[in-house]
């Protein structure tokens, strides 16, 4: 069966590389975690190796990812996992912390990504104003869902 390309220097590349490696997403996610403290706007450029992102809630949030592992590919699905750390504030809480999640792209065109995630992290609650004891923190786990499209 032959495949059409957009792009005739795509057509030369192996499956891995073509149509998976699109560096910049947009859309939203949800969750408690360093890089999602809550809902919001998430943009993202995402390398072979590297990748970077921040997400505007009612605060702001902002991770670095790092693609370890090989990548799982397939005409409809490519599924890449990462690994994260990320920081965010949200209503005056701060967050920080690191885990594991995948990217999920879907269909041909390897546009519509799915991230799911989960997280170990530090939630600091400032209840007195920036007064002694400065701060209330809590270890605990985290997670989130991004749907996001590429380009």
């Amino acid at each position: 069966m032959a495949m059409s390309h957009s792009n005739p220097a795509e057509a030369n590349q192996p499956l891995e590389e073509r149509r998976f490696f699109r560096p910049v997403r947009v859309g939203l996610c949800a969750g408690v975690s360093p890089d999602c403290p809550f809902m919001g706007l998430k943009t993202e450029v995402a390398g072979k190796y590297l990748g970077a992102s921040v997400t505007l809630t009612a605060g702001i949030a902002a991770a670095i990812k790092a693609y370890p592992l090989g990548a799982y590919h397939s005409e409809k699905v490519s599924v890449r996992p990462y690994a994260n750390f990320g920081a965010g504030t949200f209503w005056g809480n701060e967050t920080v912390g690191g885990g594991i999640g995948a990217d999920v792209h879907f269909f041909k065109s390897k546009r519509l990504l799915v991230q799911p995630s989960v997280s170990f992290q530090q939630v600091c609650e400032d209840p007195y104003g920036g007064q002694p004891p400065v701060a209330d923190c809590e270890l605990g786990p985290g997670g989130s869902l991004s749907v996001m499209v590429a380009f």
